[in-house]
């Protein structure tokens, strides 16, 4: 029978120590944000590594209650899964992640809180003699067909707990996935000595459709609720290493120009302020000066002001306004008095798509 996690070891415990122990665990998340914050407005904006955040940002899962307001991942999630190496990648790094929250939380409430924040909802799990299923029946995502698995990044990162938790390779694999025509994703983890099964690459052109589809179809204002925004950033920083990064931006440029071919009829301010809505910009403006000519300009917030970052979503903004104006688009980028970056894009000549 499957069971919901957290539970155990709390029967016939006094009340006050209950309450003792939660507040104390609040109280130290609450620090932990506060500190990852910090460091987020000191380091990010100027493009340095972040390692410290990283490792704050996976304290910060194991202790955090799940809850608040989510953005969806699945752009990171179905980048990464584009390719044998990018899946692979995606893999080993939710892997570290994984035993990093082991080393903070010992207790398998920490990996299901750690699953949840990632968007996949309400976790059950039923132990059997050779392996663990996972299961999670409410999950965040919208369910879009993309025709295979997409959380080889959370796979990788249960595990690396489950590792970390038994001392011995544990491998796993999506069974079932809501981006696969399933009401459900779930996992399977079992004992391995073999390299994992990092699942068949999604077709590129799914991808690029499912993704400016998504934006399209986003309401006018949405973004990262200021808990959360740590959970979009981490799964998100394996794309910027290189040489992914530079695949990477080529492809949203790619989805840029679908978006706008989808689009035609779309008001084009809309239009850019929802993918800048969809990276959680700070704000995005289409402008006109004299003669006609068009600036889009772009500000980031601190926690997103980093250079790869920034390079991934405004691929995306040129390849739309090269193919909406049928322009070409000329980049300025530097920080403002903030420290976050405040990007203008020049459009030379062309015209409005009709």
């Amino acid at each position: 029978m499957a069971r919901r996690p957290g539970k155990r070891g709390r029967v016939g415990r006094p009340a006050r120590k209950v309450a003792n122990t939660h507040r104390k665990s609040r109280d130290r998340s609450r620090r932990l944000h506060r500190s990852a914050a910090r460091l987020a407005e000191k380091n990010l904006e100027s493009g340095r590594e972040a390692h410290d955040f990283e490792d704050l940002l996976v304290k910060s899962l194991a202790f955090e209650s799940a809850g608040g307001a989510y953005k969806d991942i699945s752009m990171q999630d179905m980048l990464l899964d584009l390719t044998k190496s990018g899946r692979k990648l995606a893999y080993n790094y939710g892997f570290t992640v994984g035993t990093g929250v082991h080393s903070e939380d010992p207790r398998i409430d920490a990996l299901f809180r750690t699953l949840e924040k990632f968007g996949l909802g309400r976790v059950l799990y039923q132990p059997s003699q050779d392996s663990l299923i996972i299961t999670a029946r409410e999950s965040r995502f919208v369910p879009l067909a993309v025709g295979g698995y997409v959380h080889v990044y959370e796979a990788g990162l249960i595990a690396g707990y489950l590792t970390a938790s038994v001392g011995r390779r544990i491998a796993v694999r999506e069974t079932h996935c809501i981006y696969n025509n399933s009401s459900f994703c779930q996992f399977i983890a079992q004992p391995s000595g073999r390299e994992a099964d990092y699942g068949r690459p999604l077709d590129a052109g799914v991808v690029i459709d499912t993704i400016a589809e998504t934006i399209r179809n986003l309401p006018a204002q949405t973004g990262v609720h200021s808990a959360e925004r740590g959970y979009y950033l981490l799964p998100t920083l394996p794309l910027l290493k290189s040489p992914l990064v530079d695949e990477a931006s080529k492809l949203l440029y790619v989805i840029g120009i679908r978006i706008a071919e989808l689009g035609r009829r779309d008001e084009p301010a809309a239009t850019i302020g929802k993918i800048a809505s969809y990276f959680d910009m700070a704000n995005a403006q289409l402008l006109s000066t004299r003669g006609n000519r068009r600036i889009i300009r772009l500000k980031y917030k601190h926690y997103n002001s980093i250079d790869q970052l920034v390079k991934l979503s405004t691929s995306m903004v040129i390849g739309y306004a090269n193919a909406a104006f049928d322009s070409d688009a000329e980049l300025e980028m530097h920080t403002g008095k903030d420290s976050n970056y405040v990007v203008r894009i020049r459009l030379a000549g062309g015209r409005e798509q009709t």
